[in-house]
């Protein structure tokens, strides 16, 4: 894929419902932050008001490579929003909104819209605070034949369910107070690398932020839809649960489709590692403690199918002292732009259109036919000249 250099600009303008989620604090002074693949981050200046209007933005001068691209889709472009707190000056973070920027990769020039804001210290559904963000890049990144012969893997994560057995920590630390924990979802994509590190970039998903939340009881108390893949059951509605409801893309050239398709063949298998992450309410993890669940996810169907769902089994966190068995899993959904085997288009015009048939067929004979055809003619000219003769 030939190279060519974009500008991005991406920008956040104003937010609202704080004052819902906000609802014991008497002052709100917010502001938000956010950071585009290895750049240092931005943040606004600070504004008091419960839908404050931010204005950050920042422009990205891009090289359009496969590397680039993926650093756009392996994981949601993410906007922190930060609170200050009411007596000293220390930020505490609110909460997270973000962003699926794959409309770029699929024609569009153009991300923009509200986007949720997910609470740190809250349930996903209590949140009802928004945020406007808007992405734009200077020209389209990818032309439609590069479309056509690319191909975009999705993978859609809906919700991890345990059992009270499998000792998964709950979101806030009791005992350790400014504390929280979210969870982090890694999906790494069978590659010829022998390592980690020489995995290409694109073969890591990443999906952050989920958060734990409680049994739900009654189907009935469910306020927003999901889809069919990732509905619940009578019994996984008594299960805790850690929700995320994010997706993340790889984007593979024309090139490197058959190196997946290789990859698939000889292992058909991706790697899916959660992980536990602390952090304070600054944002930073004091301690840089990461537990691990770990589980695997065959492939194999998209040899056949663009798209399959199911869950993963996971390897359970479990005490020293524990011996039973838990049962802990993922909900998710994968899904390919294309088959995986390539079909080329089909032409406008084909030769058999160009070519106008016979109106009448021709039969093709030998010389050998054609002399006893001239041998028969004159044994009959002959045989009636002898009869006029006699005659």
């Amino acid at each position: 894929m030939p190279s060519k250099r974009v500008v991005l600009t991406v920008a956040v303008h104003q937010a609202r419902g704080l004052r819902t989620a906000l609802a014991a604090a008497t002052d709100i002074s917010t502001f938000v932050s956010f950071q585009f693949l290895n750049e240092r981050p931005v943040e606004s200046v600070v504004c008091d008001a419960a839908s404050p209007s931010y204005t950050l933005s920042r422009s990205y001068d891009l090289t359009v490579d496969e590397d680039t691209l993926n650093g756009l889709v392996n994981k949601p472009f993410t906007v922190c929003i930060w609170q200050l707190g009411v007596v000293s000056s220390e930020r505490v973070l609110l909460g997270r909104a973000y962003i699926d920027l794959v409309p770029l990769l699929q024609g569009e020039t153009e991300v923009n819209g509200w986007f949720p804001i997910r609470l740190c210290a809250d349930h996903v559904e209590n949140c009802n605070s928004e945020i406007q963000v808007r992405a734009v890049v200077s020209e389209v990144l990818l032309t439609e034949a590069e479309r056509e012969a690319g191909l975009l893997l999705t993978f859609s994560l809906g919700s991890m369910y345990y059992t009270l057995a499998a000792q998964v920590p709950a979101n806030l630390d009791e005992g350790k107070r400014g504390l929280s924990s979210t969870f982090d979802c890694v999906m790494r994509l069978p590659s010829s690398g022998s390592s980690a590190e020489d995995s290409p970039k694109g073969y890591f998903l990443t999906l952050r932020g989920g958060l734990r939340d409680s049994p739900r009881g009654k189907a009935g108390d469910e306020k927003r839809s999901v889809p069919r893949a990732f509905e619940e059951t009578a019994a996984e509605r008594e299960m805790t649960r850690v929700v995320w409801g994010l997706r993340a893309h790889a984007y593979f050239t024309h090139t490197t489709v058959a190196r997946l398709r290789v990859n698939l063949a000889n292992n058909a298998g991706a790697v899916v590692e959660v992980m536990r992450v602390i952090s304070s309410s600054t944002g930073v993890d004091p301690a840089g403690v990461k537990e691990t669940l770990q589980g695997g996810i065959d492939l194999s169907a998209l040899a056949k199918a663009t798209a399959f769902s199911g869950t993963c089994a996971l390897s359970p966190l479990l005490s020293p002292t524990q011996d039973t068995e838990a049962t802990v899993y993922l909900k998710f959904v994968i899904s390919i732009s294309r088959p995986l085997v390539y079909v080329p288009p089909k032409p406008k015009y084909q030769l058999s259109d160009l070519v106008q048939p016979a109106t009448k067929e021709v039969p093709i004979r030998s010389g050998v036919d054609m002399f006893c055809d001239r041998v028969n003619e004159m044994t009959l000219r002959m045989a009636e000249q002898y009869s006029t003769m006699q005659g």
